[in-house]
């Protein structure tokens, strides 16, 4: 199993008690810390990122987190936090797939939302104006959860289906947007990196992504340079590292096992290529999670 942040762990680092087991809703969103150590999470998450900056990985793309910005994760997503303010202040709403598909009678709900897929734009910075418009229904759904409405599961449920369609909205406009002013090299890039969360683990060869995408090795080796500042074995190289951190944070994994989930030969050689981009032998990074 990969390490995900459970509802449990998610209450935990907000200090929460609550009894809730299929959505949650922090009443706790001032001066916030976030986890540094790369995860998943067992829930779909989105916030409203009001103050403060960070650095975000969402598997390989990477954004600068400024206020006031909209934060939209499925649980399939890894994401590494790097705070760049001493403390940040956002709503951020979790649920379970069950949770929101309750009476509902299908799942064809998901299709409407965009920001939940693998490969979407995660974080997205937001006008004042849009802000303005979606402060207020995060903070009716938070004054709902703490009072002793007889529906409030369903208003809960229903209130969190109406905030993302209004997410939608936004979310929509703006990447149709940012798709017309990419460029060519731009949308290699991204289909590059996509192909890399779908196939690191199986396929390192930058020859195989070229392949995959259509163009030679050497033109995608500068197209990724020229864009990123990094060659594409960097990135390869990236994913398998923070999938490592990942499944290195389960307790229930041995060494040996992360090594042949990620298909490493031997583990050895794992513990190796580990140090080698990390500093840190797995041992050792275990270790620090605990300091």
């Amino acid at each position: 199993m990969i390490e995900r942040f459970s509802l449990e762990k998610l209450k935990e680092t907000f200090a929460d008690k609550s009894l809730m087991r299929d959505f949650y809703l922090p009443q706790t969103h001032e001066n916030l810390r976030v986890p540094t150590e790369p995860y998943r999470s067992e829930l779909f998450g989105f916030s409203l990122f009001y103050k403060g900056e960070s650095n975000l990985i969402a598997d390989l793309k990477e954004y600068e987190v400024t206020a006031p910005s909209l934060i939209m994760m499925s649980p399939s997503v890894i994401r590494q936090w790097t705070m760049k303010s001493s403390k940040i202040s956002c709503y951020t709403f979790f649920f379970k797939e069950s949770f929101l598909l309750e009476h509902l009678g299908n799942n064809s709900i998901f299709q409407k939302f965009l920001f939940f897929k693998q490969d979407a734009t995660h974080v997205l910075q937001i006008s004042e104006e849009d802000y303005t418009i979606l402060r207020p229904a995060f903070d009716d759904l938070l004054h709902v959860n703490k009072s002793n409405t007889i529906h409030k599961r369903e208003i809960i449920r229903y209130g969190i289906i109406t905030l993302l369609f209004k997410i939608a909205n936004i979310y929509n406009q703006a990447t149709e947007e940012l798709s017309i002013r990419k460029d060519s090299f731009v949308t290699t890039v991204e289909k590059f990196k996509s192909l890399i969360n779908a196939n690191f683990i199986e396929e390192r060869s930058v020859q195989f992504y070229a392949d995959q995408m259509h163009i030679t090795a050497k033109h995608l080796s500068k197209v990724v340079k020229n864009k990123t500042g990094h060659s594409p074995s960097f990135w390869i190289n990236k994913a398998i590292i923070l999938e490592a951190k990942a499944l290195l944070q389960n307790s229930s994994l041995s060494i040996s096992d992360v090594a042949y989930k990620l298909q490493f030969d031997d583990p050895s050689n794992f513990s190796k290529y580990f140090k080698r981009n990390t500093n840190h032998s797995p041992k050792s990074y275990i270790k620090s999670l605990d300091s």
